[in-house]
């Protein structure tokens, strides 16, 4: 087996010579093997062990198991006791997830602050069939069923091609000691469900069955790294990375696989496949609808959709414009000029801009959201018009309609549908003799 491991290790290139190791051990079988095979190929890990305090007096005894291994193999050693159920709660998260999370925090923080390189972690074939069984019940496509990698950013496996029937073989021809969980026996977890039931079964028929599968999730991590390959070409062809985007439908709708290129493109926003589906049977014909994940909101327009960050600010929310201010920079950015009147040259004349009469100003001045039953009356018309009639005049986006911002005066008149019109009864005139200027700023 250590031959195995070497050649593991090289091949795969897990570890190079200078890098330094943090070894993560808990005191079970398969980090103490892979410690005693570390140490026979010349390596000195540093170890880390966590104490979830999760088994009582059994968690503190595989604490004081690791602590005297280090001190027998002459090892640094770190340590860290979690309160995990309490953070599992904090987070709403099972107790194992919580307590992988605090585990690899606790790791990325250690590599950080002492200048490890690379985190060794003991998983094994065995663990990477069990992950791939669990992946695919959960309904996983091809990143889920390619299981473990060797190597994962700092994360590396050296015993990922090693069984655990070889493990137990190792460990008692060296006869080394070791922590047993007593957990790993209950059938509560899906994953020892998996371990006892459902593996035992498949190598009762056919041992070989066990390695052979090993191979197929092999076949499918190169499989996935050429799909990943394929989608980095299309996206950095198509679909560029912004705060905003917008896309073509068809880009979706005439691909052979469009719900799955769907998919790719959004999950990278908090999209799950379940959402991407809803979307892609939205696009035909529902214009207008919007989806959310945690970080973004999507538009199905008439065209195209459109994704971005959601709204910064609360609908109700408004911001004051004082008499004597010069910028303003929430909740959008506004230069703010008063000058006499002189003459229509010192007026800039686009709809970024708001010339306006400053005698009929009242301070202090607000911007807020547009609201269902504004009206104004457009420059230029007689009549007053529904703001939500004017934007759908303008052929305006349910996101630009979010983006749109009113600047109201101090007797609650609509005085700019800021970057598109201002109100007729603000405009300049012959009798105006001080001229207020705003003028947006692009960001």
């Amino acid at each position: 087996m250590l031959k195995e491991v070497e050649n593991f290790i090289k091949t795969e290139n897990l570890i190079a010579e200078h890098d330094k190791l943090l070894l993560a051990i808990s005191g079970g079988i398969d980090s103490v093997v892979l410690l005693h095979v570390l140490l026979q190929l010349g390596y000195q890990p540093v170890l880390a062990h966590c104490n979830f305090n999760l088994r009582g007096v059994e968690s503190d005894g595989d604490e004081q198991f690791v602590h005297d291994l280090a001190f027998k193999c002459k090892l640094p050693f770190f340590l860290e006791r979690f309160n995990t159920k309490r953070y599992a709660e904090q987070k709403s998260l099972s107790t194992q997830m919580a307590a992988r999370e605090l585990r690899y925090q606790w790791f990325e923080k250690l590599s950080k602050d002492k200048g490890f390189t690379k985190i060794v972690l003991g998983h094994h074939r065995d663990d990477q069939l069990e992950t791939f069984f669990i992946n695919l019940f959960r309904g996983s496509g091809i990143t889920g069923l390619k299981a473990m990698k060797p190597v994962n950013g700092m994360l590396v496996r050296p015993l990922l091609n090693i069984g655990r029937r070889s493990i137990e073989a190792y460990a008692a021809q060296h006869q080394l000691q070791w922590r047993e969980d007593s957990t790993n026996q209950e059938t509560y977890y899906l994953r020892n469900k998996i371990r006892h039931g459902l593996l035992s079964e498949i190598e009762a028929v056919d041992p070989a069955y066990l390695l052979k599968m090993s191979k197929s999730i092999l076949m499918l991590q190169h499989e996935d790294a050429l799909y990943r390959q394929l989608l980095k070409e299309v996206f950095n062809c198509q679909l560029p990375r912004n705060e905003y985007e917008k896309h073509s439908k068809k880009l979706f709708l005439d691909h052979p696989e469009g719900l799955m290129l769907l998919f790719e493109y959004l999950k990278q926003y908090g999209y799950n496949f379940e959402q991407a589906e809803q979307i892609f049977a939205a696009l035909e014909n529902s214009s207008g609808k919007l989806f959310y994940s945690k970080s973004h909101q999507l538009l199905i327009d008439r065209e195209t959709i459109q994704i971005r960050l959601k709204e910064e600010y609360e609908p109700e929310e408004h911001f004051l414009v004082q008499e004597f201010d010069e910028v303003i920079e929430k909740p959008i950015s506004l230069k703010v000029s008063k000058f006499d009147f002189m003459s229509m040259n010192d007026i800039k004349k686009d709809t970024s801009c708001a010339a306006l009469d400053f005698g009929q100003l009242h301070f202090p001045l607000q911007i807020r959201r547009w609201q269902q039953g504004d009206r104004f009356k457009p420059l230029g018309m007689k009549g007053e018009k529904l703001v939500s009639d004017f934007f759908i005049d303008q052929q305006l986006s349910l996101f630009e309609k979010q983006d749109t911002w009113l600047l109201i005066n101090g007797n609650q008149e609509i005085i700019w549908v800021i970057g598109h019109r201002i109100d007729d009864r603000y405009k300049i005139t012959k009798n105006t003799t001080s001229v207020l200027q705003l003028q947006l700023l692009t960001p």
